[in-house]
């Protein structure tokens, strides 16, 4: 199942201390499916906070834009080929040292139902300036308070974090070469890409290096409160492993529009992919 959102500009999805995300001096990483109806410029599809997110970019409609908290907010965008009426499938992967004028690297991706993560090229619009800011919620289809909803549908969703620094190469937080994005886009983003999460568990560094990770399913599991459906995200590696509630906006509705590998039953596709 999907959420649809867009009936409303505050729409939204929003997970409370969330494992995963946290921008300061760490790895991290958001991203998930997407089914856009309308490409209207800083929509968001998932954010951290009330600034750090992933956008439809304000000047391009058919790129991504992706900001990030700082006493100076940084500001990315990169061409992905936006468009209506399909699923798509983008991801956003950022390194941040929290000091004053920080380096600061991000890597984007973009795929669909036959193609798999494709990086995309990244422009800085705004370099950062001063200490990252962190947060401990986890909005999808919104921007923290901010009512910029995403129109259309949203499914499933991840949100991770190496909280010992960087999970790729914990001496070079603030950088990602070519070779560890590539790395990240086997190990992480293939899975997860192909609505597999449970493979991350499988993946031999991330004990050491502390992975912080939460999925959102979009499933209904009516045995929660009034506006509260409980098992919507679970934290499958993280400080705080369980179940996590999560919120939904009044005015926005379940959907039974599906991502493409979610259509052909709870395993996916065949692991092919995973070296494609």
């Amino acid at each position: 199942m999907s959420y649809t959102f867009g009936g409303n500009a505050a729409d939204d999805v929003t997970i409370a201390a969330t494992g995963g995300g946290n921008i300061n001096g760490q790895l991290s990483a958001m991203g998930g499916w997407y089914y856009p109806t309308t490409l209207t410029g800083s929509r968001y599809f998932s954010s951290r906070g009330n600034i750090t997110g992933l956008s439809i970019d304000n000047t391009l409609s058919t790129s991504l834009r992706f900001v990030t908290d700082h006493v100076t907010d940084s500001i990315y965008s990169a061409p992905a080929g936006l468009v209506t009426n399909k699923w798509q499938w983008f991801a956003v992967l950022l390194s941040n040292s929290n000091a004053l004028s920080p380096p600061e690297n991000v890597r984007m991706w973009a795929g669909d139902a036959n193609t798999p993560p494709t990086e995309l090229t990244v422009t800085t619009g705004t370099a950062p300036v001063g200490n990252a800011t962190g947060s401990t919620s986890w909005t999808i289809g919104n921007r923290g308070t901010a009512s910029v909803a995403l129109q259309g549908d949203a499914a499933e969703q991840f949100i991770l974090s190496s909280i010992s620094g960087n999970l790729l190469n914990p001496a070079a937080v603030g950088r990602i070469t070519d070779a560890e994005a590539e790395l990240f886009r086997r190990l992480f983003l293939i899975p997860l890409w192909r609505c597999r999460p449970e493979e991350l568990i499988q993946i031999p560094m991330i004990g050491p290096y502390g992975l912080d990770f939460t999925y959102w399913t979009g499933h209904i599991d009516v045995g929660g409160a009034a506006g509260t459906y409980d098992g919507q995200a679970f934290a499958l590696v993280s400080t705080a492993p369980g179940y996590k509630p999560a919120t939904f906006g009044s005015s926005a509705a379940f959907s039974q529009n599906m991502p493409p590998f979610r259509q052909q039953g709870r395993w996916g596709i065949q692991p092919i992919y995973a070296l494609d």
